[in-house]
């Protein structure tokens, strides 16, 4: 063991009754710290609160069955939190996959996507994501809306559906679609576009 850095002479052990009663009558000033205490939003429109359905099934518990069962679907005809009709796969990424669906209560067709991992903390942040983007970009032009979200075996988020064909679509359709300088200054505009929204 080190040597003591000073020396220490034990003149008395006071058990923890003893230590107790003495701390009571011997506070320090200004210690314990006051507890600092978080200050109101300014603004009252900063914070929401929202509401997410989740899908209790009675005969699937643990993540075994969870996994099991979610790997599977949604089919079409399949109708998700009693209001979306999956039509189709539209597409697929390590993250998540992508159906066409029809919205039953407002009748349009939406973008269903499952995602293979989405915590609430996630889905937290797309929801604020989703709201800022709603602020800048209203009629959902140029970023999709994010209209709703749920729990069914794994995260679901609804959001609205921007018709055309993606960048892979075209690259398959049109091998030459992106050698033409000009096709690539379109895209670069746009993300451009979308990027200077996301900083607002």
């Amino acid at each position: 063991l080190p040597s003591a850095l000073v020396d220490v002479q034990v003149v008395g052990v006071w058990d923890e009754k003893r230590l107790a009663e003495q701390w009571r009558g011997s506070t320090l000033p200004g210690w314990p710290p006051r507890a600092e205490t978080a200050e109101p939003l300014r603004d009252p429109g900063a914070e929401i609160w929202s509401s997410v359905s989740l899908r209790v099934r009675r005969d699937i518990v643990g993540p075994n069955a969870r996994e099991h069962v979610a790997n599977c679907g949604p089919s079409p005809g399949d109708v998700l939190a009693e209001r979306y009709q999956c039509e189709g796969l539209i597409g697929q990424g390590h993250f998540t996959e992508a159906f066409l669906a029809n919205d039953l209560q407002s009748g349009s067709l939406v973008c269903l996507k499952k995602h293979h991992q989405l915590p609430v903390e996630t889905l937290a942040d797309l929801m604020v994501v989703g709201r800022r983007l709603r602020e800048v970009d209203p009629e959902g032009h140029v970023f999709p809306k994010l209209i709703d979200a749920f729990y069914d075996l794994v995260g679901y988020t609804v959001e609205g559906l921007i018709e055309g064909r993606n960048c892979l679509a075209m690259a398959a359709s049109f091998p030459g679609f992106f050698t033409d300088s000009q096709h690539l200054h379109l895209l670069a505009q746009g993300c451009l576009r979308g990027l200077s929204l996301l900083e607002l």
